[in-house]
């Protein structure tokens, strides 16, 4: 497990924006999954992890939600080094929000955060649940060749897909091409006009929101 928590407390505790916002660490599992929300006591972030609890040979894929918007499609293929045996597929939704939580209910596991985005896992298997209210494609394979495995189709609300990179945060890649969408509007940037080389968003939510009308014209 030395890999996963690595990686994935490099990726999250290094995020320098600050959330100010009440997060009561609680957790819920069955014998298949677990899903726990925590507060990093570095920046005051809060998170939400669906971990798997059953797999072999370090192969398996969580998933990684963060008050600030962020979804981080974790991919661990195996014993390795970081840069050859993980990878990641990122997403980041808007508007920006301090917002985020889970509830268990009857079949479904609700993820909830930024306002008004929600997310659903099956409660039995811990999969990302086809009741998810966009359209997605989930390949089962944990493999590099599928680039993360979650790659959403079709949303309603705007968001920005950073892509997929092995041993690090995609977003962290300053000349890759991130995609921004709203609607049936596109607009193409380079990471390195609104992320920094560690993956983090360099503009508040005002110059996030200039920046974008000025030069994605999506008004």
């Amino acid at each position: 497990m030395k890999v996963y928590f690595f990686f994935v407390f490099f990726i999250l505790s290094s995020q320098l924006l600050k959330a100010d916002l009440i997060c009561d660490g609680k957790s819920w599992q069955n014998e298949v999954f677990k899903i726990e929300k925590f507060k990093s006591s570095k920046t005051q972030i809060c998170y939400v992890n669906v971990v798997p609890k059953k797999f072999t040979n370090l192969k398996y894929r969580s998933f990684h939600f963060s008050s600030l918007g962020k979804l981080l499609v974790f991919n661990s293929f195996g014993e390795g080094p970081t840069a050859t045996s993980t990878a990641a597929k990122v997403y980041h939704f808007f508007p920006f929000s301090n917002q985020i939580d889970f509830s268990v209910e009857d079949e479904q596991i609700e993820i909830i955060f930024n306002q008004d985005h929600f997310f659903y896992f099956d409660k039995s298997t811990g999969e990302f649940s086809k009741k998810n209210n966009f359209d997605f494609t989930l390949d089962s394979m944990i493999e590099p060749s599928n680039q993360g495995g979650l790659h959403i189709k079709s949303y309603n609300k705007m968001y920005l897909d950073s892509g997929f990179a092995m041993g690090k945060d995609p977003s962290a890649v300053i000349n890759k091409e991130v995609i921004l969408y709203l609607e049936d509007k596109v607009c193409k940037l380079k990471a390195g006009q609104i992320f920094n080389s560690e993956g983090l968003l360099t503009l508040n939510e005002h110059e996030f929101k200039s920046f974008i009308n000025d030069i994605c014209k999506l008004n």
